[in-house]
């Protein structure tokens, strides 16, 4: 029985595996002990067809055969950061990325919860050794799985178990989180989720605010016929919750609007006078995704040229999201090193930009940002740069927009802007009554309730009903 399921999965060719795993044999299961493999004739003979199959099904076939499925799961659950595990609070397993961590650090300390980690990176690099490239399709996998993947399913719903399981060994998990709701190397836990009764949440780091969104949104979803599998779906805007409910993709009634924790902290900054300010910060929108990439690249030159002279005191700082969007910002301008510009990442933007005297950007919340603390913002506007409210965050021809920003429609008019800035002179465009109103377009207000206690009563809702319903099991 064993021999004929393995059939199905896959791995290494049989002689590289046998000299690098051992297994023992225990009330009918597979381990791994310091026992030579014993295999016998059906798997030997099943080893020596390895090399006909995919490799990924027979990579697949071999970790299910060994154990190296769990064994995987269990190694991962050994990574897993506890360090802001504290005795007496419900722990949230979140999968962290790039982004959704901010709002985890304001969930940290904002909440009742214990907010532990598990690197999403390591967690889809598990299950590379299964996933062929072409079938690690965000939005469509989870499709994938009940047709063209459906080997898959039940090894990866062995692999999240295995993963839950080694943790709950530590201690115990009353949700796990995510920051996406589609994307494929989730699926694995989502599964387990599904098995164990934990809720499997979503704080959605994409905020799907223009037309072009919600058409590639919906569109997506509904050619992938997708459905989340989890049970609930947190989301910083009504755009955003407009746009996953027309998908029609999620359970009735499990989208909450909460706003983005990330954002809480400002309600605690206090701007410095202009006299103190010393930043001109350039957002990297260097990426194709942000639309305007020919445009980043002049601006970026433009940009470098004016730090070499810039007044003393005055710094020039081109911000990126994370390290690898270094390499696409230097692809732009390649010389950048030789500016005096620095490139920084780790600084929080709630540091940053109430030491700027101006913040360009383009296509970006972080550019928005700028609205929460009376910064002059610029959104260069010329070639690719041009674009309407449908394509942009915001545009020249929106009225509101132009009201409370700059849109240079040059690289000439950029400079004598920023030149502006230099001597303290380029003030912000409008009040800050429709400063605010422009990031609030965008960002959920939650008036004198903090986003982080929204989600947290999100989580709470979930975490009671499935203690509930355990209850009721039991």
């Amino acid at each position: 029985m064993l021999i004929r399921s393995a059939t199905i999965l896959g791995g290494e060719t049989w002689r590289n595996a046998a000299r690098s795993r051992q297994e023992s044999v225990g009330d009918g299961k597979l381990g791994i002990s310091s026992r030579p493999l014993r295999l016998g004739r059906a798997a030997i003979g099943l080893g020596s067809q390895l090399a006909f199959f995919d490799k990924y099904k027979a990579r697949l076939a071999w970790d299910s055969l060994t154990g190296q499925i769990e064994a995987k799961a269990r190694h991962l659950a050994q990574s897993i950061d506890w360090s802001a595990h504290r005795p007496g609070k419900r722990t949230v397993l979140c999968l962290d990325r790039s982004q959704f961590s901010k709002d985890i650090d304001e969930l940290r300390d904002r909440t009742h919860y214990n907010w532990v980690t598990t690197r999403a990176a390591a967690l889809k690099r598990c299950q590379e050794a299964w996933v062929a490239p072409g079938d690690r399709n965000q939005t469509y996998f989870t499709g994938y799985l009940e047709g063209r993947c459906q080997h898959l399913k039940e090894p990866l719903r062995r692999f999240g178990l295995a993963f839950l399981k080694e943790a709950q060994k530590r201690h115990p998990i009353s949700a796990v989180m995510a920051g996406n709701t589609d994307y494929w190397q989730d699926d694995a836990i989502k599964l387990a989720c599904q098995t164990l009764g934990i809720p499997f949440l979503i704080l959605c780091r994409e905020n799907y605010i223009t037309s072009l969104d919600f058409n590639n949104v919906t569109g997506r979803m509904a050619d992938a016929g997708f459905k989340f599998g989890g049970k609930g779906v947190a989301v910083f805007s009504d755009r955003t919750r407009i746009t996953l409910e027309a998908t029609n993709a999620f359970p009735k009634d499990s989208i909450w609007l909460t706003g983005a924790p990330r954002y809480d902290r400002w309600r605690e900054v206090v701007a410095p006078p202009k006299s103190q300010r010393r930043f001109i910060v350039l957002l990297s929108y260097a990426h194709p995704l942000y639309l305007a990439p020919q445009n980043f690249a002049e601006v970026a030159r433009r940009f470098c040229e004016l730090a070499r002279e810039a007044p003393a005191g005055i710094e020039y700082l081109i911000k990126v999201k994370k390290p690898s969007d270094i390499d696409v910002a230097t692809e732009a301008l390649p010389d950048v090193r030789n500016y005096p510009v620095k490139l920084i990442w780790e600084e929080p933007i709630y540091e940053t930009f109430p030491q700027a005297l101006a913040v360009i950007g383009f296509n970006t919340m972080a550019t928005l940002e700028g609205f929460l603390c009376d910064v002059p913002v610029i959104v260069p506007c010329w070639a690719d740069a041009v674009r309407t409210s449908d394509e942009a965050l915001m545009s020249h021809a929106n009225p509101d927009d132009a009201a409370v920003a700059y849109f240079p429609r040059s690289a000439d008019e950029l400079a004598a802007l920023l030149k502006q800035a230099e001597r303290g002179e380029l003030p912000a465009r409008g009040t800050i009554e429709m400063q605010q109103a422009r990031f609030h377009h965008h960002i959920a207000r939650t008036g004198a309730e903090s986003s982080s206690a929204i989600v947290e009563r999100f989580v709470d809702h979930y975490v009671d009903e499935a203690e509930r319903a355990a209850k009721k099991v039991g």
